[in-house]
């Protein structure tokens, strides 16, 4: 007999998080665009600049080594968490600014079924301590009730949740899980302002964005061998 939810889902290069190019346009000025990345060479290194103007408000990823994971051979059920750290810094002759943004999923392969993705987006004042296999997902095997049948899943230590609970200021931004639509996409997760105060000051955030393989409770077998590849960048709102 067929065993069902027989599930090896395989995920390449997920969430590859990089700060991308954010335009920000104030009462006084529009702001011009500067991506000087080459390859990997600079990754995440952006910025916003003003053209002829004494003012300026840079956003740049003063971190390029977060924001990455890649997990293979993994059962519905998985889930892991990728963050980057964004920073706002105001022009010699601004008081305050406020950079609106949008966290965007660009979903480059997607061969899981629809719905089967869900992801969420967290923003803190912290750098939160995210480990490896932060959610202390492991595989479990369970009979399903019927003969010769097998439940294929992971469960994990760790609710979504509870990265809330590591760092002040901690929140979640999606009110409901986003979901992928189980193809090539490029999908809006959230939209954000960041507000930098003083002159020549920053402000500094972090986003950690959750990525989950939901176990359906159903046959899943349709996924296997499935991968999901993409990046996370910031865009202008």
């Amino acid at each position: 007999m067929e065993k069902k939810n027989m599930v090896l889902l395989t995920v390449i290069a997920v969430a590859t998080l990089l700060v991308a190019v954010v335009g920000a346009t104030f009462a006084y000025f529009t702001a011009t665009v500067q991506d000087t990345r080459s390859t990997d060479e600079g990754a995440g290194k952006t910025s916003v600049t003003a053209g002829s103007v004494a003012s300026k408000t840079i956003v740049s990823n003063p971190d390029t080594a977060i924001g990455k994971f890649t997990a293979s051979d993994v059962y519905p059920g998985h889930r892991e968490v990728a963050g980057m750290k964004v920073a706002v810094t105001n022009g010699e002759e601004q008081t305050t600014s406020n950079t609106k943004v949008n966290i965007v999923y660009d979903v480059t392969t997607n061969g899981f079924q629809a719905d089967e993705i869900e992801v969420d987006v967290f923003r803190s004042d912290s750098d939160l301590e995210i480990t490896e296999n932060y959610f202390g997902c492991s595989h479990t095997v369970t009979p399903d009730g019927v003969e010769n049948e097998q439940h294929f899943s992971e469960t994990c230590t760790k609710t979504i949740d509870s990265l809330t609970e590591l760092g002040s200021n901690t929140e979640k931004l999606t009110t409901q899980p986003v979901k992928l639509s189980g193809s090539k996409e490029k999908k809006t997760l959230v939209t954000d302002t960041i507000e930098a105060s003083g002159t020549s000051q920053s402000k500094t955030v972090y986003y950690y964005v959750v990525v989950q393989f939901k176990d359906t409770d159903q046959p899943q077998n349709d996924s296997m061998n499935a991968s999901l590849d993409g990046k996370i960048t910031v865009e202008a709102a």
